[in-house]
């Protein structure tokens, strides 16, 4: 897809919703009308939410694009606060982030829809136009629930492995972890368990030279110790 059809744009988006706290941040967004037939405008838009993650618009190939060309489909795409150059606090302090939860994030959207039937789409005559939301894991899972808290503003929502229900204490997926890795033999997932238990071990003494020849590769100090072990565990969970 030529990145010429998309034009982007930002939001004046509030910083809370929900509680007293005034102000607004810069929302950054995408859209392009490449589909849509330019004499009688869309009749569906689609509104592309993106997740924990700097945003883009999505691939030509991605299905959502297929569909929207079929359907002849506006195409928004809307970037989620606290990431990429949609920031609503000047820094990611503890105090600041209680602005980062999915309530919040629904209501920017609820918003968003609001605002581009009024500044773009309000210049097509016809009021029969259907807002699909579209999103995929985290994001399909604010695509749900976006239509079960505004379903006024959403005629359609699209929810691909949208993780609606979230589990604290997930040991199901450590089984599945274990199960897999099995395959390989005994001793594969027996590797895995040891080398977490050292690196536990060795973080959790924060001395010596175990923790030295850690610090000398990774810079052990100047890494926050639950992400460095998030890329461990993220070196065998995304194989399986």
């Amino acid at each position: 897809m030529r990145e010429d059809i998309w034009q982007n744009s930002t939001i004046d988006a509030k910083i809370d919703h929900i509680g007293t706290t005034t102000g607004t941040y810069k929302q950054r967004y995408w859209w392009t009308d490449h589909f849509i037939d330019q004499t009688k405008g869309p009749d569906y838009l689609f509104l592309y939410i993106c997740g924990e993650g700097t945003c883009k618009p999505p691939s030509e190939r991605g299905f959502a694009v297929k569909v929207a060309e079929d359907l002849k489909a506006m195409f928004f795409v809307v970037e989620h606060r606290y990431y990429g150059a949609s920031q609503p606090m000047k820094d990611w302090s503890t105090d600041n982030l209680k602005y980062l939860n999915a309530d919040q994030a629904l209501a920017d959207l609820a918003d968003f829809i609001d605002a581009m039937n009024k500044e773009i789409i309000a210049k097509w005559k016809g009021d029969n136009r259907r807002w699909v939301t579209v999103g995929g894991s985290y994001p399909g899972a604010l695509s749900a629930w976006f239509k079960a808290a505004y379903p006024d503003k959403a005629w359609v929502a699209w929810s691909s492995s949208g993780v609606i229900l979230p589990i604290r204490d997930f040991s199901d997926n450590d089984m599945d972890i274990y199960l897999a890795t099995s395959r390989s033999g005994p001793e594969c997932p027996q590797i895995i368990q040891n080398i977490t238990a050292y690196i536990d071990k060795v973080l959790d003494a924060k001395k010596g030279p175990d923790y030295d020849y850690l610090d000398s590769v990774f810079g052990m100090k100047n890494v926050d110790e639950g992400d460095f072990m998030y890329y461990i565990a993220d070196i065998f969970t995304s194989p399986v």
